[in-house]
């Protein structure tokens, strides 16, 4: 939790625009709610969702993910206000500092773990459920393309509008020497004016 010293100082803070030599947006750009500007100029996409095997074996956890896991409940009970990046932060400290001895544990474990993957995950492989798994990630693939085959993507209607105009035929080259010889004519008029007058 903050306290209200500390509130009030990000509030003044957020008041203020940041210098913008410092290569960092102002507050004034942001968006009022907070949320990331709507209507942008490029589409994102879309994230296919993968299919998930759930009869599938458990993936191995590696040494890291473990020491995090044993560590974190303990950290969080000491650090309570500490939001959960802060936490990873202090134990990735925490493991980065740790003895070889130490993490050798955390290692060896996420070692028994693999194997134990793997043995289960070529058992598995032998399955009627790995058969059908299989089958339908090939029937969604299929589809998939079949479905970006289908959809023509839109093509541009006016993607050349600036150079399709003829401006070179003869009407419009004779136009504009006519045209350039009566501007010549005012330029010249105009400076015998202006020295006239000064």
């Amino acid at each position: 939790m903050e306290t209200t010293e500390e509130i009030e100082k990000t509030e003044q803070s957020n008041d203020q625009p940041m210098d913008s030599t410092s290569g960092i947006s102002s507050n004034l750009e942001k968006p009022e709610n907070g949320s990331a500007r709507k209507g942008s100029a490029t589409k994102s996409k879309k994230r296919k969702k993968t299919i998930k095997d759930h009869t599938a074996p458990r993936q191995p956890l590696t040494g890291y993910i473990r020491f995090l896991n044993d560590r974190r409940d303990t950290v969080r009970n000491e650090n309570p206000n500490l939001p959960f990046a802060e936490i990873t932060k202090l134990l990735a400290g925490e493991w980065m500092n740790l003895p070889t001895d130490e993490k050798q544990q955390y290692l060896d474990a996420a070692e028994q773990d693999r194997e134990r993957y793997l043995q289960e995950l070529s058992a598995y492989k032998k399955t009627e459920a790995y058969r059908l798994f299989t089958q339908k990630q090939a029937n969604r693939k299929q589809k998939e393309e079949s479905q970006e085959d289908e959809i023509p993507e839109k093509e541009p209607e006016n993607l050349f509008t600036g150079f399709d105009i003829p401006i070179f035929t003869e009407d419009f080259l004779d136009h504009n020497k006519a045209r350039e010889a009566e501007l010549r004519q005012l330029r010249k008029s105009n400076t015998d004016y202006e020295q006239q007058n000064a």
